[in-house]
């Protein structure tokens, strides 16, 4: 073989190493885009539901001793998203006040539908004390929702604030804006 044909193979074989190179690199590209745009085909997002808060009645929710009396306050969230999402924890704080006694949030949110989570607040025993004076107006409660993606377990987070205006119009103070 004369040395022209041995330099013309040995640029032939080196360029196609390099093309080749290009198109795994190419692939790999596809691949990583494929993957997120399948992710955010299933993946969950909750917002805060519009409507208003709900205050049950003054209730003894029994204890270990004695009577333990709670208003229960129910928000309402909606998943947005396309997964499902896994409710993991549900932080409440009362402004002023505290956490409540108890949170219990829904275990999951299903793709577009609405789900709900009750805060309890301790109480004194009835006739002291009556849902329709528990909260003052300017008075708000803080949710922090941490869930994760049942396909993915992605760690997300959902912040909102309701405030009471009067009587029992509260008002939404912030939010995620909607997707």
């Amino acid at each position: 073989m004369t040395a022209i044909a041995t330099v013309t193979l040995a640029t032939v074989a080196i360029l196609t190493m390099r093309d080749t190179r290009r198109a795994i690199k190419a692939t790999e590209q596809q691949a990583e885009l494929a993957t997120r745009s399948f992710a955010l085909q299933i993946e969950p997002h909750l917002i805060p539901y519009d409507g208003q808060p709900t205050i049950g009645d003054v209730e003894d929710i029994g204890g270990v001793v004695g009577q333990v009396w709670v208003v229960p306050f129910f928000v309402t969230i909606v998943n947005v998203g396309n997964g499902v999402a896994r409710i993991d924890s549900v932080e409440v704080v009362r402004v002023p006040g505290g956490p409540p006694h108890r949170v219990i949030p829904s275990p999951v949110a299903q793709p577009g539908k609405l789900t709900s989570v009750r805060a309890d607040f301790m109480v004194p025993p009835p006739p002291e004390i009556s849902t329709r004076n528990y909260f003052a107006p300017g008075e708000s409660v803080t949710f922090a929702v941490a869930y994760s993606g049942v396909a993915d377990n992605a760690r997300r987070e959902l912040h909102f604030k309701w405030r009471l205006l009067s009587g029992r119009l509260w008002e939404l103070e912030f939010a995620p804006p909607k997707p």
